[in-house]
């Protein structure tokens, strides 16, 4: 009953206090503003969302582009509950309303491969759809997904050229062109590659090497197909950026503080992060009528790691606090995955009732091999105030698997339009997984409702409830008589409003939400070796998501959270634990101005402050991280196709721990950076 009250009182004041929403948005206009009253880019659902029961934001390249982002988790802090969590360099790790969602990062609507680094400028926008997902996209994280949109091929000619300087070598040049190769502009294609080196603040590290390339071509077929053929190459070279202990960063340590730019690892063995990915596939869409449409996305992928000599912390001497022991871990990975999904979106009437109806079939096929390389009986020693980086690397032991693994899911929704201002939604998946790792074949089938209904008070403004399921397996995780542990479960219940006013000009979401993760795998306290389903944790929150276009040249964005995640049950930690990297407050507000007219037209200022509260910095709770708020902005100046632009991020250069894993590994945040991009479009 307390949900119910706590759910019912935050409604009230929601409803009283009414502007809502911002979602999807014009991606060429150059604007960072999205509307509400679009419909959603991943390729399901083809619905307004202003009737879609959910929270869902979207934004665009222009917002990444003003912002200079070069990191997924950093593009993601201008959504409400959506934190960093990373604990190593070269992968996107992120929480939605206080679970780890890092797994779940989708492109052009199917689920990545990889949660290896994306290159941010190479999508039109990013959706985030918060809460459990799993009736239209099967298994996933209970807090939510991410939805990257490629950047598709345009018909009218257009070229841009753009070339970045910036602090600690970086440099950054970017060629986007593309237009049509015939006559009746049916055919028409697009090539987008970038290529990206920039150092480490951290002694002795390198930092990272990328390339990127992304060709695409799109070729209609009659009025009503339409064929868009999409590739991608990313190549990235990285050195690792280990964690640094707690005692000496967030917590007392008897030789004062280690300092900030400590490395950890041996110079004669440096850490060495090689990541390839490739992938080929297709966007089909046919219109058998103005109401019936169908859409395919089929999607090849290789996925190929390589990582060698990673030294990182297993414990700090806790006599000394100086001597810290590390463990050595490598890794060669081949993964290969064809994912496809196909669909029917119908817009019917039985009598006066309108049926928004979506029906498909997903289907993935992988195949993974991977060879771990560990010792954690030799420890390499590295004093953390006088060190000697002349470590040995001591002989590693291969363990080597492979697993096959196939997953299916049949997909329903029917948003049902019982009036002219309310709509029902009700919808489902059933979802079977398959894997094989050559000594046991796991079956899971699980069936995700979802259900909800919107409310528009008018036009611009729409009240919504819902309430979802989601599950996600847990591999490798058995109890004690040999069984696999079935798959964790989320439910949440969720309220909100939704508006859209002066045609998305002002938009702003608000909304509350009880989430509860159960049947987590937690150790059997009699049995280390085996696990029981005892766990489960719950995240309470408020948020609210804005995105202004007031005029005058003047553009904001404002996010606001308010998470309380904890540990409800688990026999190894305490019941009302804080989860791990979570503030309960954490906002971000970013404004832009533009001269609009006069001798300084095309003149651009911006600033932007994020900040977060203290959070937990492991499991079971046995220290924080202090809160931090840090400062930005940027200068610009287009005209007549040209385009300069200075970003400087941290502006105050301050120190701080954004994640950790546990006492072992705190991460630490960039210092002050300065970048210099200048443009051309043609």
């Amino acid at each position: 009953m307390a949900m119910y009250r706590y759910l019912g009182t935050v409604g009230v004041l929601l409803l009283s206090a009414a502007p809502s929403i911002a979602s999807a948005q014009d991606v060429d206009s150059g604007e960072i503003i999205v509307t509400a009253v679009n419909r959603q880019q991943t390729t399901k659902a083809d619905m307004p969302l202003l009737d879609t029961p959910q929270n869902i934001q979207v934004f665009s390249a222009a917002l990444l582009r003003d912002q200079n982002v070069s990191l997924l988790e950093d593009a993601l802090r201008n959504v409400a509950g959506v934190q960093p969590s990373g604990i190593a360099t070269g992968f996107d790790f992120f929480r939605i309303r206080g679970f780890d969602a890092s797994d779940f990062i989708y492109v052009d609507g199917l689920q990545r491969e990889t949660s290896a680094n994306v290159e941010p400028s190479a999508f039109e926008s990013i959706e985030v759809l918060k809460g459990p997902s799993s009736s239209l996209y099967g298994q996933g994280s209970v807090g939510g997904l991410v939805n990257l949109n490629s950047r598709r091929p345009r018909k009218e000619a257009f070229a841009d050229l753009e070339f970045g300087i910036g602090s600690f070598g970086y440099y950054k040049p970017t060629i986007d062109v593309g237009g049509s190769f015939n006559e009746g502009q049916s055919i028409y294609g697009r090539l987008f590659a970038t290529y990206r080196r920039e150092g480490s603040f951290v002694d002795q590290v390198k930092g990272i090497e990328r390339i990127y390339v992304a060709p695409s071509l799109t070729i209609e077929i009659g009025e009503r197909t339409s064929l868009t053929l999409l590739a991608q190459y990313q190549h990235e070279d990285n050195m690792d950026v280990a964690g640094l202990p707690a005692q000496g960063t967030v917590l007392p340590n008897i030789n004062g503080k280690i300092p900030y730019r400590r490395y950890i690892g041996s110079s004669i063995h440096p850490s060495k992060v090689k990541n390839d990915y490739y992938s080929l596939g297709y966007l089909l869409r046919h219109e058998f009528s103005d109401s019936i449409d169908f859409y395919q996305n089929v999607r090849l992928a290789w996925y190929r790691p390589r990582w060698d000599n990673l030294y990182n912390g297993l414990f700090l001497d806790p006599d000394n606090q100086r001597d810290f022991y590390l463990y050595v871990f490598e890794q060669d990975r081949n993964l290969r995955k064809l994912s496809t999904d196909s669909g029917i979106n119908a817009r019917l009437n039985t009598g006066n009732i309108e049926h928004n109806l979506t029906f498909g079939v997903e289907y993935s096929d992988t195949s993974d091999s991977q060879t771990y390389y560990l010792n954690f009986d030799d420890l390499p020693v590295l004093d953390l105030f006088d060190p000697d980086f002349n470590l040995y690397k001591p002989v590693l032991e291969p363990s080597p698997t492979h697993t096959d693994s196939t997953n299916i899911g049949i997909y329903m929704q029917d948003a049902i339009r019982l009036t002219e201002r309310l709509t029902f939604t009700a919808g489902g998946r059933w979802s079977r997984m398959k894997s094989d790792d050559g000594f046991e074949t796991v079956t899971h089938s699980k069936f995700t409702p979802r259900v909800g209904m919107n409310y528009r008070f008018v036009d611009e403004i729409a009240g919504y409830a819902s309430w979802s399921r989601s599950f996600n397996p847990q591999p490798g995780y058995y109890t004690g008589d040999g069984r696999p542990v079935p798959p964790e479960e989320g439910e949440q219940f969720e309220l909100g409003v939704k508006t859209a006013l002066m045609g998305g000009r002002i938009s702003v979401t608000a909304a509350v939400y009880e989430l509860t993760r159960s049947n987590l795998a937690t150790s059997d306290p009699f049995d280390p070796s085996s696990y029981i389903v005892t766990g489960k944790q719950r995240s309470r929150g408020f948020e609210l998501d804005s995105q202004l276009r007031l005029g005058g040249g003047w553009e904001a964005l404002f996010a606001y959270a308010y998470t309380r995640a904890k540990v409800v049950s688990d026999s190894s930690t305490p019941s009302g634990d804080w989860t791990a990297n979570v503030p309960r407050h954490s906002v971000n507000a970013y404004v832009k101005y533009t001269i609009e007219e006069g001798a300084l037209e095309g003149l651009g200022f911006s600033g932007g402050i994020t900040g977060y509260s203290k959070q937990a910095g492991d499991l079971p709770n046995t220290f924080y991280l202090p809160g931090y708020v840090i400062v930005g902005g940027n200068i610009s100046y287009e005209r007549d196709g040209w385009r300069a632009q200075l970003n400087i991020d941290n502006a105050f250069d301050r120190k701080y721990f954004p994640t950790s894993y546990d006492q072992t590994l705190i991460m630490r945040g960039d210092p002050r950076t300065v970048r210099l991009t200048i443009g051309r479009a043609f």
